[in-house]
């Protein structure tokens, strides 16, 4: 998908679609709004979807690696839209 853009005022919500038209994401659940991140009730979420194992093997992961990201996003390919 093309990169959102974003104002820093307003939503930037994310393509339902890709560029082939095939459905991309959907927001199937409103969840509330935060003043910050609620990451408690994003990791329980991710242990009942993914298991408690594989999140605690995530979280293992970060924190060994000194909070660096194994991705290099800024080495990817650029898409054009």
């Amino acid at each position: 998908v093309s990169p959102l853009e974003f104002n820093g005022r307003d939503d930037s919500i994310f393509q339902a679609y890709n560029s082939k038209k095939q459905k991309f994401m959907e927001y199937v659940e409103y969840h509330g709004t935060y003043a910050d991140i609620p990451v408690d009730e994003i990791v329980a979420a991710w242990k009942n979807a993914y298991s408690r194992d594989r999140v605690r093997k995530w979280i293992n992961a970060f924190e060994q690696s000194g909070g660096r990201s194994a991705h290099h996003f800024d080495k990817e390919e650029i898409t054009k839209s």
